[in-house]
């Protein structure tokens, strides 16, 4: 199995173009598969792929 990258939530929103608030805050609901790391939240950069894809499949749905 390869090598897994961890991100903190400011790597996060800089790669989705989210603000870090908005990144915990969807971290705290469950809308990002995360994990808490004493105080901060950290995030597989696998499962940043899939919230990439979502958030280009919802941009999809608005522009029609």
């Amino acid at each position: 199995m390869g090598k897994s990258i961890l991100l903190n939530t400011k790597q996060v929103a800089e790669r989705i173009g989210l603000s870090v608030s908005q990144v915990r805050r969807m971290a705290k609901s469950g809308l990002i598969k995360a994990s808490k790391v004493g105080t901060e939240y950290v995030i597989y950069e696998s499962d940043l792929k899939n919230i990439k894809r979502k958030r280009s499949l919802k941009k999809l749905d608005h522009s029609e």
